[in-house]
């Protein structure tokens, strides 16, 4: 099965490929505007299980994309009458649908050729977050019963930012799917688990930790609301 991560990691692949050239993303005539909504839905590929997702159509023809385990992805978005085309990642995808003011559904295919339909709805934005965690499995947070879970363990070690000296890192993974930072009092995480696969958001996405569990360790990159990219390396401890 196409994990998310791995649908990630094909996105930052095609990075270096230009963006298709788009014309005015909207359309004068167009009623009703999708600048501007935010859309949530399923995403069925014929190969894949169901992607829970949401598009949030920025008035500039930008494209941002959330997921439940991550919240790494962009493209570019246009519309003609009720007919919206969207290209993600840099031409790794193709969406065409009807927005009709309420919702917004039809077909897409990628670059490996998979096809498959998807359907979205109109969601605020302040229940994205909602909308993306819900009915998550919250004795696991997302990860299969398989999986050796992160639930009620203790991760500590440091965080590297672009060649500076190391920091201390601590992350404690609560049942509830939040994940505490100690001495960083008030400041909300939140955790999901696919397999090995585990993403720490932090801050409402300021940062976005994601990395292997392969045993007592855990490391990977974090990536920063502006733009920092570092790496961290911890090990299990005490909860």
């Amino acid at each position: 099965m196409r994990t998310l991560l791995s649908n990630l990691a094909a996105a930052v692949l095609l990075a270096a490929l230009s963006t298709p050239a788009f014309a005015a993303c909207g359309d004068p005539g167009s009623s009703p505007d999708v600048a501007g909504q935010s859309l949530a839905g399923l995403q069925n590929w014929d190969d894949d299980d169901p992607l829970r997702s949401v598009f949030v159509f920025n008035p500039d023809c930008s494209l941002d994309l959330q997921y439940p385990y991550e919240s790494i992805g962009s493209g570019r978005w246009s519309q003609a009458g009720s007919v919206v085309t969207l290209d993600l990642n840099n031409g790794s995808a193709t969406y065409v649908g009807t927005f009709n003011g309420d919702g917004y559904s039809g077909e897409m295919r990628n670059f490996s050729h998979s096809t498959g339909t998807f359907s979205f709805r109109q969601v605020p934005r302040a229940d994205i977050r909602r909308y993306l965690w819900a009915d998550l499995d919250q004795s696991t947070c997302g990860a299969p019963q398989s999986a050796r879970s992160m639930v009620g363990e203790s991760f500590t070690g440091t965080v590297t930012w672009n060649g500076a000296k190391p920091a201390p890192l601590t992350f404690r993974f609560r049942p509830d799917c939040l994940a505490i930072i100690p001495g960083q009092a008030g400041t909300e995480a939140i955790w999901a688990q696919e397999g090995e696969a585990v993403m720490v958001s932090v801050a409402d996405e300021a940062f976005v930790y994601v990395g292997l569990r392969r045993g007592a360790a855990f490391a990977g990159e974090v990536k920063a609301r502006d733009g920092r990219i570092g790496r961290f390396e911890l090990v299990q401890a005490e909860y």
